[in-house]
């Protein structure tokens, strides 16, 4: 019996260990992540300049992707054409990490957390039709 305990132990620790490392029921967060400031209008501004200088060469000046550059890149005013979803966490995770092939990590490149979440922001806010 005491052996099942001890492996229950390992189990429930080792569970543990995975959340604290992943997120919450397996939300991807990376290390040093911030959580989810609030938005604001002044958070909205920032992503769109930061949108304008990073993410029109794919995604177009309004955010639709109608460019003959990139084939594959989402039109972000259809939240619900998203490869990788379209919840505030999808969006924090595809902008910091990058996704799929074409895709590349830009948390890098805008350099805060803060900064990916205030693209997250101006993203939805190109979004035709608010949830």
């Amino acid at each position: 019996m005491a052996y099942h305990s001890s492996n229950a132990t390992r189990y429930l620790r080792a569970v543990v260990t995975c959340c604290a490392l992943f997120g919450y029921l397996g939300v991807f967060t990376p290390a040093g992540a911030r959580a989810q400031p609030p938005s604001d209008a002044a958070s909205i501004e920032r992503g769109g300049q930061l949108f304008q200088q990073y993410c029109t060469e794919c995604h177009g000046r309004d955010g639709r992707a109608q460019l003959d550059v990139i084939s594959d890149a989402t039109n972000l005013t259809l939240p619900g054409d998203y490869y990788n979803g379209s919840t505030d966490q999808d969006m924090y995770n595809s902008i910091a990490n990058g996704a799929g092939v074409a895709m590349p990590a830009w948390r890098p490149v805008v350099g805060s957390d803060d900064a990916v979440w205030d693209l997250v922001y101006y993203v939805r806010s190109l979004w035709a039709e608010q949830p």
